[in-house]
């Protein structure tokens, strides 16, 4: 996604479109996902502490970066590059967690 977003920002920046950055959290967990709330109200939508935590490190990853959880990061570390962020403590945890970067090709 970063990738391609940076594609999308160089393209559009020539066309004088407002530029385009995101930020991307991800922490693997198991979460609820489906169609909730009632007939009058219904949504597509993912619940859970695993979803708050990703949502975490995503207000808390660089303008064009990916930050990814310890479990994230112990299922990829050896098919993805990173670099360690050390310990962040981030809202509504005491614990503060492990937090890596994902490495990307500039």
């Amino acid at each position: 996604m970063q990738k391609k977003v940076r594609e999308l920002h160089a393209a559009w920046e020539k066309q004088g479109y407002m530029p385009l950055q995101i930020r991307i959290g991800i922490n693997t967990s198991t979460v609820a996902v489906g169609n909730m709330g009632s007939a009058r109200r219904l949504s597509y939508t993912l619940l859970g502490a695993g979803v708050n935590l990703a949502q975490r490190f995503e207000a808390n990853a660089p303008v064009g970066g990916i930050m990814i959880a310890q479990r994230t990061y112990d299922l990829v570390k050896d098919h993805v590059p990173t670099r360690p962020l050390g310990k962040i403590q981030v809202k509504g945890l005491e614990a503060f967690i492990n937090a890596y970067e994902v490495l990307m090709d500039e």
